[in-house]
């Protein structure tokens, strides 16, 4: 949607990130711009709500995310921004992602609010906040795209999510090579087993501290051997000592007789989970290790769960 108002507090920080040379000089001005103009400048308002801009959370290449409030009930939110004037334009494709979520339900997925468009200028999205203003602790995991929360981990953003296509022969590199699946760095067409193979090195990493290729840098030929190297028995059996290791391994090694097209079995994934905790035992409502004064009250797995057809 297009909108009737020009937003004078973001357009002075988007032309910061779009000008990365000045981007603190000229982020400032807006900063200062909105102190002696007052809050009218900053001002935002689409067909569904109008918000304040409160602060800038951040702010990147060709982007910037602020701290809103809507005005009609004072609810914090998030507004994502990204300029027109981006090479690859990701912003309208998460907006897609997140709308499509919705109908999911899921309590690990942030929720979209609203969306638009500067003409000219920039598009946004405006998410659920979640940021250390709010009671609930987080902690925000590096290169992952998640937040931790006291009871939920939450996914913040969608830029590799993708509809479901034919396999192509060879693609272009997408992704972080410390948690990228082994098709993935060899070029390959990226489908739901490479999400379960780059999850499993993530929670090998949370759990263990590190990953055998942590300081490989720049280099994912060594990082693709090293993964490779990795499913050697005695080479697994090394790095998973510090974990549920029967457990560990056998989510890795049903992972890898997963082919492209393959549907998952997430309830066996998550039976093993259940097992690893039962055998050492612990407990779901056990404190997480982020937050160790606070009993776990998140969501659990769901066997099967119903999902309505679009």
């Amino acid at each position: 949607m297009e909108t009737p108002w020009t937003l004078l507090y973001a357009d002075d920080i988007m032309l910061a990130c779009e000008d990365k040379t000045g981007l603190e000089r000229q982020a400032q001005a807006g900063c200062d711009r909105l102190a002696l103009f007052g809050p009218k400048l900053n001002v935002k308002k689409t067909d569904y709500m109008t918000t304040d801009i409160l602060e800038v959370l951040g702010t990147g290449a060709f982007g910037a995310v602020f701290r809103v409030r809507r005005l009609n009930d004072d609810k914090e939110l998030a507004m994502k921004c990204e300029s027109c004037k981006a090479v690859k334009q990701i912003l309208k494709h998460e907006a897609k992602v997140f709308e499509s979520l919705r109908h999911l339900q899921s309590p690990h997925f942030i929720t979209l609010q609203d969306r638009g468009k500067v003409a000219d200028r920039f598009i946004f999205v405006i998410l659920k906040l979640l940021t250390k203003k709010q009671p609930q602790a987080y902690v925000r995991v590096a290169k992952m795209n998640i937040i931790m929360r006291t009871s939920t981990i939450q996914i913040v953003e969608r830029t590799e999510d993708k509809d479901l296509r034919n396999q192509r022969v060879k693609v272009a590199f997408r992704g972080t090579t410390r948690y990228s699946s082994i098709s993935a760095l060899q070029l390959k067409e990226q489908s739901r087993k490479d999400d379960l193979e780059a999850w499993w090195y993530m929670v090998l990493e949370w759990m263990t501290g590190e990953l055998p290729w942590k300081h490989v840098k720049g280099n994912r030929e060594e990082v693709l051997r090293r993964k490779k190297e990795l499913r050697k028995e005695e080479n697994l059996k090394e790095a998973l000592k510090e974990t549920p290791h029967e457990y560990m391994a056998g989510i890795i090694l049903y992972i890898d007789t997963l082919d492209y097209a393959s549907i998952p079995d997430y309830d066996y994934i998550a039976a093993q989970l259940d097992a690893s905790m039962e055998a050492y035992h612990l407990r779901y409502a056990d404190p997480p290790d982020w937050d160790l004064m606070a009993t776990y009250l998140g969501p659990r797995y769901e066997k099967h769960p119903t999902y309505p057809a679009r």
